[in-house]
């Protein structure tokens, strides 16, 4: 969810490889993320609102298709426009 603000909001979505794996941040520049509710968002809390229920899905897909090693993280500081970076990873195959 994107709350109302008084400055500018920012998103910035980049893709990298490490040669083995795809990597696809997602950086916004708000004001963080607790790590309590960083914690209930991956494990799926039923509780928050429905855009954290994706969020734990997508985590628990990469990781069931990739295996253990690979899946989501947010990353977050918690402190007021120091933002939050969902951090993707997954294996590179060929076309």
């Amino acid at each position: 969810v994107v709350e109302p603000r008084d400055s500018n909001s920012h998103l910035l979505i980049r893709a990298t490889d490490d040669g083995l794996n795809v990597i696809i941040e997602v950086t916004d520049n708000g004001d963080g993320i607790a790590p309590d509710t960083i914690n209930r968002i991956l494990s799926g809390d039923q509780k928050l609102q429905k855009g954290s229920i994706g969020i734990n899905n997508i985590k628990n897909r990469l990781k069931l298709l990739f295996g253990e090693s690979y899946g989501l993280e947010i990353m977050s500081p918690n402190k007021p426009r120091m933002g939050t970076t969902i951090k993707l990873r997954f294996p590179m195959q060929e076309a």
